[in-house]
């Protein structure tokens, strides 16, 4: 690129043209002692006063290399004490959070990383945490988010800031040769991270083999031609997310903590293309990571089949095609319910609360229930005792107003409840296993409250999602 004396110039050009930091900040220098945040930590120091900033240094120990860990922390330490700058340092138990949240090695310390920084900046202004990722970092990112179907805002690569994380890159513009010409011309010293080695991360592989054999065989400005393409697919992403929300609108019919309802019809209509991304979005909005294209275009694919059509993506969604919708929720867990409960008993599942009463009377008190309260006779449940567990197929009960016995599965389908939310209303039965009530939907006939009634058991029963599904048209009691 230039010189290592022209170097600190087009940082500062860099810096002035994307406004990165402006007289008056304090800059946290994120140091893990390698030669790029070294070179960061530097240049900040070099060029404080010109551009009228105060620096501090921000460092993460996440103790997955033991005693090398340990020394990159004692080693940033010392260069920040030794520039006069306060250093802000964390210990983090990647590994136990690797445990507890899953996901790579990689994502997991970079979270950690972010939310320690995050720390360090609450309840100051004017402060902005600048990172070293530099053009080479971009390309790697491009390839990787190319290689596993990222769409457009994958192929945007790394931003050069990150205003709502108050997260600036003023390296973006060099190269990593660039770097380390300069750390050698100037003598800056550094740690060398043994794991950038091998080839046990997927970045390493792109940054060791893929990037290599493109510069020698292909283009050996590759990571400059990515570095401005990955401004353009930016520049496209941000138009294409405006578009994106301007049709979701139009398509959505809900969205909450259960999940997303798209209508067909309007969403038939938009170009393929956008379709897949609003689709995509929706499946985000579900499983709160990103999302493929290979899995937006399936669900999308979803307005051409026929009602009842299933679609599991990645095992995290379900997304059925629901007459005149499409249904994306998360995917249940597998967990039956079947437990005892009598009166004064409680039992909250993740999708449902039940709670059961016992009150004395009778056909006085069904104009007395409350929301989501049914009364049934508690003379005809031998020792006030039932058992809630979740229906399965061939369960049959007799709906109250009906002299017949029916299929649980086929009331669902005449109530016309989506299919997806059909786990969320389990049964109470006898211990014998009469149902008593379907829970959520209809009283057994055969255990309604009558004139002889003396004593009822009520069932408190509310579904714990924040929306009663706008597919379900309930017949009335």
């Amino acid at each position: 690129m230039s010189s290592s004396r022209s170097f600190p110039a087009h940082f500062r050009e860099f810096n002035a043209r994307e406004r990165l930091i402006v007289p008056g900040d304090t800059v946290l220098a994120a140091v893990s002692g390698g030669v790029d945040s070294m070179v960061l930590l530097e240049l900040l120091v070099r060029e404080r006063g010109p551009l009228g900033i105060a620096v501090e240094v921000v460092h993460v120990n996440h103790g997955l290399r033991g005693g090398e860990s340990d020394d990159d922390e004692a080693f940033v330490r010392e260069r920040a004490g030794a520039m006069g700058l306060p250093c802000h340092v964390a210990h983090v138990d990647t590994r136990r959070a690797l445990v507890e949240s899953g996901g790579g090695v990689q994502l997991v310390a970079r979270r950690l990383r972010y939310e320690f920084f995050a720390s360090v900046r609450n309840g100051r202004s004017g402060v902005k945490v600048a990172t070293a990722h530099h053009a080479d970092d971009n390309a790697e990112t491009v390839l990787m988010n190319l290689f596993r179907g990222a769409g457009p805002r994958g192929l945007a690569g790394i931003p050069v800031r990150r205003d709502d994380q108050g997260v600036v890159r003023p390296l973006l513009f060099a190269e990593r040769t660039d770097i380390e010409a300069y750390a050698e011309a100037q003598g800056i010293g550094f740690r060398r991270d043994r794991t950038n080695d091998g080839d046990e991360y997927t970045r390493n592989v792109v940054r060791r083999h893929v990037l290599p054999l493109v510069r020698e065989r292909v283009s050996p400005a590759v990571a400059r031609t990515l570095l401005r393409e990955s401004g353009q697919f930016r520049r496209l992403a941000e138009y294409l997310d405006a578009e994106r929300d301007s049709a979701g609108r139009r398509v959505l019919v809900h969205k909450g903590t259960d999940g997303v309802t798209l209508a067909v019809e309007p969403l038939a209509g938009l170009h393929p293309f956008l379709r897949t991304l609003v689709v995509r979005e929706a499946i985000e909005e579900c499983t709160g990571r990103p999302a493929g294209s290979a899995a937006a275009e399936a669900v999308a694919a979803l307005v051409r089949k026929p009602t009842g059509t299933l679609h599991t993506v990645a095992g995290a969604v379900v997304a059925l095609r629901d007459r005149d919708t499409i249904v994306l929720r998360p995917a249940p867990a597998d967990c039956p319910v079947e437990v005892r409960i009598g009166p004064g008993g409680e039992f909250a599942a993740p999708s449902f609360l039940v709670r059961i009463g016992k009150r004395e009377g009778g056909m006085e008190l069904l104009g007395t229930r409350g929301e989501g309260e049914e009364l049934v006779d508690a003379d005809l449940v031998p020792g006030d005792m039932l058992v809630l567990r979740s229906w399965r197929p061939g369960d049959v009960f007799m709906p109250l107003g009906m002299h017949v016995l029916k299929k649980v599965s086929d009331y669902f389908v005449g109530a016309r409840v989506p299919r997806l939310a059909k786990g969320e209303y389990p049964l109470l039965t006898t211990l014998d296993g009469r149902v008593v009530c379907l829970c959520g939907q209809r009283v057994d006939e055969r255990f309604k409250v009558t004139g002889k009634t003396r004593r009822v058991l009520s069932i408190l029963f509310r579904r714990t999602s924040d929306h009663a599904d706008s597919q379900e048209h309930h017949e009335k009691r």
